[in-house]
């Protein structure tokens, strides 16, 4: 895991959990300037607003889908956390990515999500913090590519699976390969 600057995970915790894209270079550094000049809360309390119109269903569904959870935390226990953070929903939600992002537990389910999670924080970070990716990119998109390790890809098995219009697709890492490449497409 890389260190990361309180600001720097806050914009990337926020676009992950609730966007599931990368900023890029320009709204990442607007984003840290934002949290410079408003504070973390300010910043929160901005990103709330900007969500004030997501259903608590819809927010809940997005984050425990952009985080990797739905096979540990049902999508009622997500509703009843954002429940219980009336008006900080956006700020409950970046804090559960960071929660997953230093997960210490023993759970092989959350710690395979936080593996996903974390190579995704840190591309994300890689590619945010380069002047030449000005704009930011959905991690579900056209043609997107995550690298899961070897042990998820057993547990996946050898299906394709179609989630919110999207087409999901395992693919069989080659002989010695340790990590797994998962294909989506939109249709």
């Amino acid at each position: 895991m890389i260190l990361l600057l309180p600001s720097q995970s806050t914009v990337l915790h926020a676009y992950a959990v609730l966007l599931g894209m990368t900023p890029g270079n320009a709204a990442f550094k607007d984003h840290q300037a934002y949290i410079a000049s408003q504070t973390n809360a300010g910043y929160l309390s901005a990103v709330e607003s900007y969500f004030a119109g997501t259903s608590t269903a819809s927010l809940a569904s997005t984050a425990l889908t952009n985080l990797g959870l739905t096979s540990v935390i049902t999508q009622a226990d997500a509703e009843a956390f954002l429940n219980a953070n009336p008006g900080n929903r956006a700020g409950a939600l970046v804090a559960a990515g960071q929660w997953l992002y230093s997960y210490s537990g023993t759970d092989a389910v959350t710690l395979a999500a936080k593996a996903a999670y974390v190579n995704a924080i840190e591309s994300s970070y890689a590619y945010s913090n380069n002047a030449v990716n000005v704009n930011g990119k959905a991690w579900v998109g056209y043609w997107w590519t995550i690298h899961l390790s070897r042990s998820w890809f057993y547990n996946l098995g050898w299906q394709c699976v179609r989630r919110h219009n999207q087409r999901f697709c395992a693919t069989k890492p080659k002989w010695r390969q340790r990590q797994l490449v998962l294909y989506g497409r939109h249709n």
